[in-house]
């Protein structure tokens, strides 16, 4: 009771304060003169409604090392949307959720954070911040606060809903952001409660992106993760990441060439659970360094052919103080072969985590667009090989209930297989038809042998999945 009672009074002091910031907002528009926006009627208000009804078969999340680990049914998931501007200077954004399901299932839509969620019912809040772009006469300026869906393109850096306040610069040649975020809530009915190792962390985060040559790109980001207060763990760790490329992340670019390449580093400390000489329990501070390594290129036959062929490879090695581990905010899902729908880039199927891991991608899609528009649809075919660099250290996989699962022999470095078939078919609004989508994902990852044996784990996970999607 004490949970709900703390969730509920989160959800109604949000509420309130955004409340009060929309009313206090909009008598400030009536007031306004001379606008440098055309004369229109404030506020404007955008309602957008996405419906997604799904079929999916998802067998073996836990490799058979727990009970209850397949699921399968099918659901419906609601979000409504409401974007509104009420002046010159100020907009903001309201994102809710419904779902239900006939069984427990794990959602793509809470892929951000490295566990995610599984349910069969619920009612959520994604987003609601508000933005003010009176700083500066500059255009592209503003600052955010609230909740907000923070991403990025390539999913292993941020991909979460977040409560954050952070400032934004967002033009033709330049991007950047610098901020504060903090999980405070995961602003849920049901079950669900915030993970204990979000509680009381807070991150400051910050990135720029440049266009030095037309289409091509470099990036520098940073992260740090403090403890505030009590934290499960009570980590220190700072995130370094420089990359350059083309575009590869953006479905809309489609040269001849497309490349990335990108080096992340993580240093820093945390709390660890030791067994003392007299069988007590203690803590004690252990250091965490390690790097990751991501390197894609694909190919087109001619710009703007449907048909792309690429490869990609990430590599994050192992080592005596850990080894590289991602932020915790992350999602691996991307748009990284080349059109329009996005998957995990470490297996539908499995989700590894990148963590003493190297893991190379052959892929292949064909995506059709209406002209240099929409598409109308695509393909994409997906063959992964993993590795262990250091077997003694184990893997990670997310949704597993081990976490780190290592063989018992320490000698398997073979992993095992991925192999990914999405196909999606989308269509525009008509006078009989709502804009959506169909989608088709098949996934399978099939477990080396050595490594399946020796932890006594299942060889073949698999996970299937049917979309059918409407907007209005």
């Amino acid at each position: 009771m004490g949970m709900l009672r703390r969730k509920f009074s989160s959800l109604l002091w949000v509420f309130s304060v955004f409340t009060s910031s929309v009313f206090s907002i909009y008598a400030q528009a009536v007031e306004a003169r001379a606008p440098r926006w055309p004369t229109v009627g404030w506020p404007i208000v955008d309602t957008r409604v996405l419906m997604n009804a799904f079929v999916l078969h998802d067998a073996d999340r836990d490799l058979g090392a727990a009970e209850g680990g397949e699921f399968g049914g099918m659901g419906i998931l609601i979000k409504p949307r409401w974007m509104a501007r009420f002046n010159e200077q100020w907009r903001g954004e309201l994102y809710a959720q419904a779902f239900y399901a006939s069984d427990t299932v794990f959602l793509d839509a809470d892929e951000g954070g490295h566990r995610g969620h599984s349910s069969d019912h619920f009612l959520g809040l994604r987003e609601l911040w508000l933005d003010w772009s009176g700083l500066s006469r500059y255009p592209g300026e503003s600052i955010r606060f609230g909740r907000e869906r923070v991403k990025y393109h390539d999913g292993w850096w941020f991909d979460t809903d977040i409560e954050v306040a952070r400032w934004i610069l967002d033009t033709s040649l330049l991007s950047a952001t610098f901020g504060v975020a903090e999980k405070v809530n995961d602003f849920r009915t049901g079950d669900s409660a915030l993970d204990a190792d979000e509680e009381n962390l807070r991150r400051l985060f910050g990135h720029w992106r440049r266009q030095y040559a037309p289409h091509h790109y470099v990036e520098l980001r940073a992260l740090h993760t403090a403890a505030r207060g009590l934290a499960v763990g009570d980590p220190r760790l700072r995130w370094i990441y420089v990359g350059v490329d083309n575009g590869y992340f953006d479905y809309r670019n489609t040269p001849v060439f497309s490349y990335v390449l990108g080096l992340q580093n993580v240093r820093g400390d945390a709390a660890k659970n030791v067994s003392n000489q007299d069988a007590s329990q203690g803590v004690q501070r252990e250091s965490v360094m390690g790097w990751a390594f991501d390197v894609g290129w694909r190919w087109r036959p001619s710009v703007n052919a449907p048909l792309a062929i690429g490869a990609h490879y990430a590599y994050a090695p192992g080592d005596e103080q850990g080894g590289f581990r991602q932020t915790g905010v992350h999602s691996n899902r991307a748009n990284y072969t080349g059109v329009r729908s996005a998957m995990n880039r470490f297996n539908e199927a499995l989700r590894v985590e990148l963590f003493n891991l190297q893991v190379a991608s052959l892929y292949m899609s064909y995506g059709v667009r209406e002209g240099r528009g929409d598409s109308k649809w695509d393909v994409s075919a997906v063959y992964q090989h993993y590795t262990l660099d250091k077997p003694e250290l184990g893997w990670m996989a997310q949704g597993v209930s081990d976490g780190v699962l290592a063989n018992d022999d320490r000698t398997a470095r073979t992993l095992g297989d991925g192999v990914d078939l999405m196909m999606s078919w989308y269509w525009n609004e008509t006078a009989h038809m709502l804009p959506g989508w169909l989608r088709v994902r098949l996934s399978g990852f099939f477990m080396d042998a050595a490594v399946a044996d020796t932890r006594n784990l299942d060889a073949t996970r698999t996970r299937a999945v049917l979309d059918w999607v409407v907007q209005w």
